[in-house]
């Protein structure tokens, strides 16, 4: 017998998959609150068993504020630049874990 290998087969209709009609983005909430000030973890639980869930197209808000670092508001002739990939240094590492098995492992992520 022969291994035939069905991905180059030009010969036949292609098969599609049309079982997944919808899209949703949910909000998901740290468990530990929204006041991030703190240094320490920041965990996202989910617990739903009547979804479906895609991780590859999931997304990360990050809303914040810019103060000065006695917690003084900007003034408008202040001038503030932020690095590329900003967001990335406000943690020195993230763990991603699904089902209690640990699938990705980034420490010091922001710096190439």
């Amino acid at each position: 017998m022969e291994a035939i290998d069905n991905t180059l087969t030009i010969d036949q209709r292609p098969v599609f998959n049309n079982s997944i009609q919808k899209e949703n983005l949910i909000n998901i909430f740290p468990t530990n609150g929204s006041n991030m000030n703190e240094n320490g973890e920041i965990n996202f639980v989910i617990e739903t068993f009547d979804q479906y869930l895609l991780p590859s197209k999931s997304y990360l808000y990050l809303e914040g504020l810019l103060t000065k670092p006695d917690d003084s508001k900007l003034k408008e002739e202040d001038k503030v630049t932020l690095t590329n990939n900003a967001p990335m240094f406000l943690f020195d590492r993230v763990t991603y874990s699904l089902n209690g098995s640990q699938i990705e492992n980034l420490i010091q992520n922001a710096i190439v």
